[in-house]
């Protein structure tokens, strides 16, 4: 029975997903007149500042994803690793996972690269840790704190507070929750929450 529920979510959440996206914009159509229709243009205003705030967040993965995929693919070019752009394009895909991610993204070219050449699994594995660990502390701060407007800092600490809090779901979730947080707060700021 758990199995069978299992697979059903599994097939059942992208075909959702699916007519989700084909239907989302006479979604936001119907939610946007219904909301002019109850006098409620504020919150309009502000689910169209989060809509943005989400589109610049992604846009800043992607971003990160695409440097990540062109550093490793140009790195494994010169290294000359078999199968450099599949590997290039995994550990740009694992990166979405906060810490956790880009160490198995590198984990599996280096062992692919161990079974027969030690010395040049070594190399690449010093490489990957030093470009690993300018985009977790630099790049990926510096994208996503200008794309949401977000100090890069916060973000560092949104990851960390969110990380020891939820563990590993609150550092994939840190980073969207505070530009929320942020949004909420332009739009309605505490006196008029403490008030509602």
């Amino acid at each position: 029975n758990k199995l069978f529920s299992i697979l059903k979510y599994i097939f059942i959440t992208p075909i959702i997903i699916i007519y989700f996206l084909l239907d989302f914009e006479k979604i936001k159509e119907n939610i946007k007149s219904y909301l002019i229709k109850n006098n409620k243009h504020k919150l309009i205003d502000y689910l169209s500042d989060l809509n943005k705030t989400m589109i610049y967040y992604f846009k800043g993965i992607f971003l990160v994803m695409t440097i990540l995929f062109m550093t490793f693919s140009t790195v494994f070019l010169i290294l000359k690793v078999e199968n450099g752009l599949f590997f290039a394009f995994l550990i740009a895909i694992t990166n979405i996972i906060p810490y956790l991610g880009s160490w198995i993204g590198t984990s599996i070219p280096v062992l692919y690269v161990l079974i027969t050449d030690t010395n040049k699994a070594i190399i690449i594995l010093i490489i990957c840790i030093i470009i690993q660990t300018l985009e977790s502390d630099f790049i990926t701060p510096m994208i996503q704190g200008k794309q949401i407007k977000l100090h890069p800092l916060i973000v560092v600490l949104s990851l960390l507070v969110f990380g020891s809090l939820f563990g590993f779901l609150g550092m994939i979730i840190a980073v969207p929750i505070s530009a929320i947080l942020k949004v909420t707060m332009k739009h309605y700021p505490l006196k008029i929450l403490k008030k509602t």
